[in-house]
C-alpha cells in the first residue's frame, strides 16, 4: 500500500510539473536575417546606434563593448511561480503572441496574479543574459533618492541640488531641486547625444561635462526656460541625481546600488553598471541585468516598495508619488495626462491609463507596471528609437494588461 502511495505521488508530482509553464527559447525572431544578422551570429559593435545588424548582439554584450563593474546581489532569491500552462489562454494571450511574431523582442516576460504566465526569448538569447536597461536605469537611480532621504542623507526634495553640488553654484543649476531634477523639469535643454559622446568616447569626467554642456537654461531659440515650467526630457537631471548620491554616501554608485537595492530585493544574479574608461559609472542609463530581475524590480514595485521578506525597501509615500498620486505629482506640466500623452514622475513613466507606470529605456526596453490587474510586462527589445506612442503592438498589449 506504502509503495502504491509513493507512486501516485511521484505521478501526481511529475503531472503537475509537466503543466507547469516553462520560458521558450527561440532561435529566431523578425527580419532576424535581415535586419539583425543572424547569420553573422548576431555581432556585437558599438556602431548599434546607426547599424541595426549589431543591436541584439551588443544589447546582450554591452559589457564587452565598454567598461563595467558589478554589482552584487544577496543570498536570498524573490521565488517567481509559473502558472500552469492552461492559463496560457488569458486575455493577454493574441497581444502577446502579436508582439512576439510582428516586433524585435529578445525578451518577454508577463507576470499576473503572482506568477509568469508567458516568458520568450528570441534571437537565440538565453535568460542569464544581461540585457542593457538603456534609461530604464534612470527609475532605479530614483529609488535610491528616496532611501537616501528616509536615512536622512538627503533632507528634502525641496533642497537644492547645489546644498550637495557646490561646484553648479555659479552655473544656472543654482536654482534647480532636486525635485524639479526628479521630474525632469530643471528647464535645462537634451543634449543627451553630446553627453555620451563625451563620456563614452572621450572618457571625459561627468561633473565637468555637466557643467561645460548644462551651463545656462536656454531651450527653444535660447529663451530662458525657468524650473518648473516646462517638461523637457534630459539625461544630465539623473546625472545630478547620480552625483548627489554619491556625495552623500561618500561611495561608487554601482556600491551604493549593491548594498541598498540589489543585496536586499531577492535578484537571482549579480547585475552590472556600465562606466567610462576612467571608471566613472553611468547612472542614467546601461544597466545591465537579466529579465527576470527586471521583472522583480517591477514587482517591488507593485509590492508598495516591500520585497519578498516583507521588509520596507521604497518607502509608501514614494511609491504613490511614482504613480502620480501625490499632490505635488499630479500637478502640470509633468503629471498624468498632463501633455497628451506619457506622464512623467520620479523618473518614471505614466501612461494614460490609470494606476499604471513604465519603465521605459531606448530601442524599446519595459518594466510596465499595472496595479489594478496585478500585472508586470518586462520587454527587452532592439526596436527603433521611437516613442511608445509610435508602437502600436506594445500599446496593445498595455491595453489588454489592463482588462481583468
Amino acid at each position: 500500500m506504502s509503495k502504491l502511495i509513493l507512486h501516485l505521488s511521484l505521478f501526481i508530482s511529475l503531472w503537475v510539473n509537466s503543466n507547469e509553464l516553462k520560458p521558450e527559447f527561440r532561435k529566431s525572431g523578425i527580419e532576424a536575417e535581415t535586419k539583425y544578422c543572424a547569420s553573422e551570429n548576431y555581432p556585437i559593435s558599438k556602431d548599434f546606434y546607426k547599424n541595426p545588424c549589431s543591436k541584439v548582439g551588443s544589447f546582450t554584450n554591452f559589457d564587452k563593448l565598454y567598461p563595467s563593474v558589478l554589482v552584487d546581489n544577496g543570498d536570498s532569491i524573490w521565488e517567481i511561480k509559473y502558472a500552469d500552462k492552461s492559463l496560457r489562454n488569458s486575455p493577454l494571450a493574441v497581444a502577446i503572441d502579436n508582439l512576439l511574431n510582428q516586433h524585435p523582442v529578445m525578451a518577454l516576460i508577463v507576470w499576473r496574479d503572482g506568477q509568469i504566465i508567458r516568458e520568450v526569448y528570441q534571437y537565440d538569447r538565453k535568460d542569464t543574459n544581461l540585457y542593457d536597461s538603456f534609461s530604464m536605469h534612470k527609475t532605479v537611480t530614483a529609488f535610491l533618492v528616496d532611501i537616501a532621504i528616509n536615512q536622512g542623507l538627503i533632507n528634502s526634495l525641496e533642497d537644492k541640488v547645489t546644498d550637495y553640488i557646490p561646484e553648479l553654484n555659479e552655473t544656472d543649476w543654482k536654482d534647480v531641486t532636486i525635485f524639479q531634477a526628479l521630474t525632469m523639469t530643471s528647464g535645462f535643454e537634451n543634449h543627451n547625444g553630446k553627453l555620451y559622446t563625451e563620456l563614452l568616447f572621450k572618457d571625459g569626467d561627468r561633473l565637468k561635462t555637466i557643467k561645460d554642456l548644462y551651463h545656462t537654461r536656454k531651450y527653444a531659440f535660447f529663451s530662458k526656460i525657468n524650473p518648473g515650467e516646462k517638461f523637457i526630457y534630459s539625461d544630465a537631471n539623473t546625472y545630478v541625481l547620480g552625483l548627489i548620491l554619491e556625495r552623500v554616501y561618500k561611495e561608487d554608485y554601482a556600491d551604493i546600488l549593491s548594498q541598498l537595492l540589489w543585496r536586499k530585493v531577492g535578484f537571482e544574479s549579480v547585475a552590472k553598471v556600465t562606466t567610462t574608461k576612467s571608471g566613472q559609472h553611468m547612472v542614467a542609463a546601461n544597466l545591465l541585468a537579466r529579465p527576470r530581475d527586471f521583472l522583480r524590480l517591477g514587482l517591488l514595485v507593485l509590492n508598495d516598495g516591500r520585497n519578498h521578506l516583507d521588509e520596507q525597501i521604497i518607502s509608501p509615500e514614494w511609491i504613490d508619488g511614482l504613480f502620480g498620486k501625490t499632490q505635488i505629482t499630479s500637478k502640470c506640466p509633468y503629471g498624468r495626462g498632463c501633455r497628451g500623452g506619457y506622464g512623467y514622475s520620479y523618473q518614471a513613466w505614466l501612461p494614460p491609463t490609470d494606476n499604471t507606470i513604465s519603465f521605459i529605456g531606448r530601442y524599446g526596453q519595459y518594466i510596465h507596471i499595472n496595479k489594478d490587474t496585478n500585472t508586470v510586462i518586462v520587454i527587452n527589445a532592439v526596436d527603433d528609437p521611437v516613442p511608445t506612442e509610435k508602437r502600436p503592438l506594445i500599446l496593445e498589449l498595455f491595453n489588454a494588461a489592463s482588462i481583468n
